[in-house]
């Protein structure tokens, strides 16, 4: 049998891949090696269209299931104690980044579109002044594969092997986390997409794939139970995510994470099997 040269080319990125993280888990170094994925992804620069570049990067070796699965194992094996909480910080930092930028972008787009008053579209402008050069679809894409990255090492980190008083210090973080980020930043993007899902006034796709990376990394924070995040959350964004899910016009990625993470919930995902 002959392997294409495609697949050929993956498994030895991955075998690559490998040896880079057999190294850094035998130098007790992880952190490292986190860092400098999360410094070369978080980056919102590709030599290609932002939305090529996207679908391309899931189907990376840096993506593949394999190497994550690898680096969470890693990251909660070989991440020392007194690496733990620098990594948390160093991550959380990179996730806010990213999503402040992609966000910034939103905002100028909404103040260029006329929405709102004179004097808020105004404030917005002088506000997003100083906002990086580049495009909403990059900044976007930046945020999305932070995330993904981001995903793993939060829900790996060894918190059975710190001092009970760092142990429970990053478990608030997480939860401070989960509501100053996480849910804020889906309350934000869910306004966007449905007012735009209503009344279609221009392309929303990065807001989508942003939507989609947080609601992946919400998901990827409650499922570990040592981490004893809630998944509890106000009953009228429940059924807002449900709504957003059932258009015709929301990606296929971010309906399937709506309705993983609405069965997480407990809530019902019926009303996506009626016809519209």
């Amino acid at each position: 049998m002959v392997l294409s040269p495609k697949v050929t080319e993956t498994t030895e990125s991955l075998r690559f891949l490998t040896l880079l993280l057999n190294y850094h888990t035998k130098a007790r170094t992880m952190h490292t090696y986190i860092f400098t994925l999360l410094s070369a992804i978080s980056s919102p620069s590709f030599p290609c269209d932002p939305r090529t570049a996207y679908m391309a990067s899931f189907a990376s070796p840096v993506l593949n299931l394999a190497h994550l699965d690898r680096i969470s194992k890693c990251t909660l094996n070989f991440l020392t104690p007194g690496q733990t909480k620098d990594t948390l910080v160093m991550v959380l930092s990179v996730l806010k980044r990213t999503w402040d930028e992609s966000w910034e972008w939103q905002q100028r787009i909404i103040a260029d579109g006329g929405e709102g008053s004179r004097k808020k579209r105004k404030t917005d402008t002088e506000v997003l002044s100083s906002a990086k050069a580049g495009d909403p679809d990059a900044s976007a894409v930046a945020f999305a594969l932070s995330a993904r990255i981001s995903s793993m090492v939060l829900s790996s980190l060894p918190l059975q092997s710190l001092p009970e008083s760092t142990r429970l210090d990053i478990l608030r973080t997480l939860a401070d986390t989960q509501t100053s980020l996480i849910h804020l930043a889906l309350r934000r993007a869910f306004e966007v997409i449905e007012k735009n899902l209503r009344n279609p006034r221009r392309d929303i796709w990065s807001c989508q794939i942003k939507a989609a990376a947080l609601l992946k990394l919400e998901y990827a924070l409650i499922s570990v139970r040592r981490l004893r995040l809630t998944a509890k959350r106000g009953e009228n964004i429940s059924v807002r995510l449900l709504d957003v899910a059932s258009n015709a016009g929301t990606l296929p990625e971010l309906t399937l994470e709506i309705v993983r993470i609405s069965l997480k919930h407990g809530l019902s995902v019926l009303r996506l099997l009626r016809p519209t």
